[in-house]
């Protein structure tokens, strides 16, 4: 290695790439290697690099105001900068809209890169049984697992709309607008997630059985045993005991209405009361519609979940074992918000566009944690 001599005499300070470079040459290593030795052995060398790579990430931030409003323009996301509005983007990842119910079926994670490995400790390994006992001067019994990884990559989505310069100088009105349009966009950004993650739901190669019912509920059957029985199938096959059930959209208004189901809920079907007699902690009903009619058309309202039941292990916003999940990737500057908030300006037009949008990936993790039941009121031979 050639080391050049300052003017001044003598060698230059020591920084982490010549460190680096010096342990590949004399410990014939990879670079991922001596980094991770220089890490380790120079501390404090380390540590101030670490620090002046924040500080330099930080001066590469500026503000910007909106309608009256302070934003900040990061150049740390997808490689390029954005003028991320905190305002907006808070309201519209807290933004939610009755009948929707896909996070309750595949919660949302965060995760730290835009495309990774996330990694899954599986339902056997949670439910294995160790000693755990320690007695005095003893070491605790080491637990075991294996780890498989699920491969993810979180693509971009986003909606904008034109809020032209004239409306955004009146101040308060500009912001007004700006609030409105996130929560219009926030709604379509909902309603497409909605049809994507059912759309993983209704395939029948995505979760361990499909049942259909052997009576139709609108004219009799048995729908809570038909419940009971597909969550002892999720039990008795993964492990775990679904915590969720997930009704369509008619599904429900069958079943609300069955004498049978009626009876054994006391009278009164209620998501609570139906929770309690099912043991889950969560039931929902997909209630939403979307309109499949072009723009300019009579609006034809179809709904997302309709004549079928999710029953399966949904979990929280994390990898423990779980049907599915949402991976959600957010740019530096909107680590707290599922969705950003974009100011984009465009002077030919006159106009500050308006994007919110994020970056997302629907996957099933472990399709034996659930079951769908289709046909609520057709009878099937076979059916449960």
């Amino acid at each position: 290695m050639i080391v050049k001599k300052y003017e001044t005499g003598g060698d230059p300070p020591e920084s982490v790439a010549s460190a680096v470079e010096k342990v590949m040459e004399d410990r014939k290593c990879s670079y991922g290697e001596a980094l991770e030795a220089v890490r380790l052995e120079k501390p404090e060398l380390f540590a101030a690099y670490m620090n002046r790579a924040t500080e330099a990430r930080a001066e590469r931030v500026e503000h910007f105001t909106f309608a009256g409003h302070d934003g900040v323009r990061t150049y740390d996301a997808v490689g390029n900068d954005m003028r991320i509005f905190s305002p907006y983007a808070g309201l519209a990842s807290g933004y939610r809209v009755e009948g929707l119910v896909g996070p309750d079926v595949m919660p949302v994670v965060p995760v730290p890169a835009i495309a990774g490995t996330a990694p899954l400790i599986g339902q056997g390994d949670y439910a294995r049984l160790y000693p755990i006992a320690r007695p005095p001067a003893t070491a605790a019994n080491a637990v075991q697992f294996s780890v498989a990884s699920l491969m993810y990559y979180c693509s971009g989505f986003a909606l904008s709309y034109p809020i032209p310069n004239e409306v955004e100088i009146g101040t308060d009105k500009g912001f007004r607008l700006g609030e409105s349009v996130t929560r219009f966009e926030t709604s379509l950004l909902l309603a497409a997630k909605e049809k994507e993650v059912f759309g993983f739901v209704g395939s029948a190669t995505n979760v361990s059985t499909v049942f259909s019912v052997a009576s139709a509920w609108g004219s009799g059957g048995d729908p809570i045993g038909t419940l009971e029985a597909a969550i002892r199938h999720v039990s008795n096959v993964s492990g775990a005991r679904p915590d969720t059930v997930i009704f369509g959209r008619s599904a429900y208004q069958y079943f609300s209405a069955n004498s049978s189901a009626l009876y054994k809920l006391g009278g009164l079907a209620t998501v609570d009361r139906e929770g309690q007699v099912l043991r889950v902690s969560k039931v929902r009903v997909a209630e939403a519609t979307y309109n499949a009619a072009p723009q300019g058309a009579t609006p034809t309202y179809t709904p997302f979940f309709d004549d079928a039941i999710f029953v399966g292990v949904a979990g929280q916003g994390d990898f423990s074992p779980k049907w599915g999940a949402t991976a959600s990737w957010r740019p530096g500057g909107n680590e707290a918000n599922r969705f950003y908030a974009e100011i984009i300006p465009r002077k030919s037009s006159h106009m500050n566009f308006l994007e919110i949008g994020g970056w997302e990936a629907s996957m099933v993790m472990d399709k034996n944690l659930a079951v769908t039941i289709r046909g609520i009121n057709s009878s099937q031979a076979g059916g449960i």
